[in-house]
C-alpha cells in the first residue's frame, strides 16, 4: 500500500499525526519538512492541500485520536503507524512521543515498541 492508496479520511489522520508528532519536541525539524513534502509528492498537490486543510481543522490530540480510531483498515493503520513512529525514532523520543504513540498502537490494536521512558 502506498500513500495514494490511502482514502481522504486516512490521509486527513496521517497529516494530523505527523504534523502532532512534529510538534510534540517543540520545533520543526528540516528532515520532518522533508517528509511532509515527500508526502505531498506521493498523494499529489491537490490531495495533499485538502487532507492538510482539514487536518488543521482538528483542534488537538484527542480530536486527532478520535479520527484516528475510524481508520479501520489494517494496513492503511500500519502504514500511518511506520510514517509517525519513523518521525519520533529520528531523534530522541520525548516522552510525550512515547505516549502518543502507544496510545495509537493501543488503539489500533498494534505492537507497543515504545517504553514508558521512551
Amino acid at each position: 500500500m502506498t500513500l495514494d492508496d490511502l482514502s481522504q479520511p486516512e490521509q486527513v489522520v496521517l497529516l494530523a499525526l505527523v504534523g502532532l508528532m512534529a510538534r510534540m519536541d517543540g520545533s520543526v525539524s528540516q528532515d520532518e519538512l522533508e517528509l511532509l513534502e515527500q508526502i505531498a509528492d506521493e498523494i499529489g498537490p491537490e490531495r495533499f492541500e485538502a487532507s492538510r486543510d482539514a487536518a488543521a481543522a482538528l483542534d488537538d490530540g484527542s480530536a486527532i485520536l478520535r479520527a484516528a480510531s475510524a481508520v479501520t483498515g489494517a494496513e492503511a493503520r500500519e502504514v500511518i503507524f511506520e510514517l509517525v513512529y519513523g518521525i519520533a525514532v529520528r531523534d530522541t523520543i520525548a516522552q510525550s512521543e512515547a505516549a502518543l504513540l502507544n496510545e495509537l498502537a493501543t488503539l489500533w490494536g498494534l505492537p507497543q515498541r515504545v517504553g514508558e521512558s521512551g
